[in-house]
């Protein structure tokens, strides 16, 4: 009686720890594919501002004489209509909530420990520009609404979280 007890506890054990080994498996190959085509899509080509409104004002024209490129190590290369190079980083993260610790892989993508990204509803894009001050107005935290091979359309929240800008690029 013993013996059969002790047998079938070591198979729900076993059960158990193959079902915990491939669910964890198969959410890290998500977290992958996720990530990998937003960083390969931004990485491609060049990218245009088409639309910049912050607090319903249409702010586009102050941007939309750059053009973008998004490179390995998390650099963005812009370039103004006089040839003149700007840098930049930027980086793709997970939205954090709560008190999450986060973790940051290999390609500068951060990652909260033990959780994993399964779309892009819980994905910002962070870019940062010292100069010039024309630049400086895309400094933020976007949360990635829409990713299309030519477009991708961001939002921001101000400090209230309320959405006060959006932000539309479009491949060149």
């Amino acid at each position: 009686m013993k013996v059969k007890k002790n047998i079938m506890l070591l198979a729900v054990l076993l059960i158990g720890a193959l079902t915990f080994q491939s669910c964890s498996k198969s959410n890290k190959s998500d977290t992958n594919t996720v990530t990998e085509q937003l960083k390969n899509n931004l990485q491609q080509g060049t990218w245009k501002v088409t639309s910049f409104v912050k607090e319903g004002i249409d702010s586009t024209i102050y941007l939309f004489n750059y053009n973008f490129s998004f490179e390995a190590n998390n650099i963005v290369l812009c370039r103004d209509t006089a040839n003149n190079i700007y840098n930049g980083t930027w980086s793709i993260r997970r939205i954090p909530s709560g008190d999450e610790d986060e973790d940051e892989d290999e390609h500068g993508i951060f990652f909260p420990i033990g959780n994993t990204i399964t779309s892009i509803d819980n994905l910002e894009i962070v870019i940062n520009f010292n100069y010039p001050t024309s630049l400086k107005r895309i400094n933020n935290k976007w949360k990635l609404l829409n990713q299309r091979p030519t477009l991708i359309e961001l939002k921001n929240y101000n400090g209230l979280n309320i959405v006060d800008t959006y932000l539309t690029l479009e491949k060149n």
